[in-house]
């Protein structure tokens, strides 16, 4: 006689427990704990500015300076310790400094500074003026009888030792011509003031 024996298939059963992933080190962009500052200096001095910040992880630092007031930023080569050394040129008056933290969480960065390069006088580095347009330019202007009078240079002349050029024709060579010079006011204005004048006569044997 045989015996036939069925079996059902074991449960399969999982032991209660609790699954976790694997944590992570809490991240934060940094906190700034020292700030540079705005420095005074004249040409050649040494410049030394110095900011620090503490995040996690620990934030790597990178310098930038900005020679517009702050409307665009330029990252500096190698500066990337907290103090950036530098000599001071007269032509970084003005320039603006500042820190910039950076981690996995983000950037911080430090309020900017002001770099202020004075010259050995005390006061701002100077701007030189503009030089002013040399004399230039040719008038000539014809009389009721056909006289012709002509002026080099007449665009801005020098108000001191400013030589001119007059030649004429048509006039009494008896009389030569009498120039008066005024200063020109503009459209629509009465030329003023004026020197010299006209000796209709010819008795001073002379121009004015």
């Amino acid at each position: 006689m045989s015996t036939t024996r069925r079996f059902r298939p074991a449960g399969v059963w999982a032991m209660p427990g609790i699954c976790r992933r694997p944590s992570r080190p809490p991240t934060d962009s940094g906190q700034v704990t020292q700030v540079p500052t705005d420095r005074t200096v004249a040409p050649g001095d040494e410049v030394a500015l110095v900011a620090a910040a503490e995040g996690t992880p620990q934030p790597t630092v990178s310098w930038s300076v900005s020679p517009d007031g702050g409307q665009t930023w330029t990252k500096i080569a190698d500066a990337t310790k907290n103090t950036y050394a530098f000599t001071a040129r007269a032509t970084q008056d003005g320039y603006r400094y500042r820190a910039e933290f950076t981690n996995a969480a983000g950037t911080t960065r430090t309020t900017p500074v002001t770099l202020t390069v004075e010259t050995s006088g005390g006061g701002p580095t100077p701007t030189t003026p503009p030089t002013p347009p040399a004399p230039s330019g040719t008038k000539t202007v014809t009389g009721t009888d056909g006289q012709k009078l002509t002026v080099t240079p007449v665009n801005d002349l020098a108000t001191e030792n400013q030589t001119l050029k007059v030649t004429g024709s048509g006039y009494d060579e008896r009389k030569g011509v009498y120039v008066a010079l005024c200063v020109d006011n503009g459209p629509g204005e009465l030329p003023t003031p004026c020197v010299g004048g006209v000796d209709m006569t010819g008795g001073s044997h002379s121009s004015a």
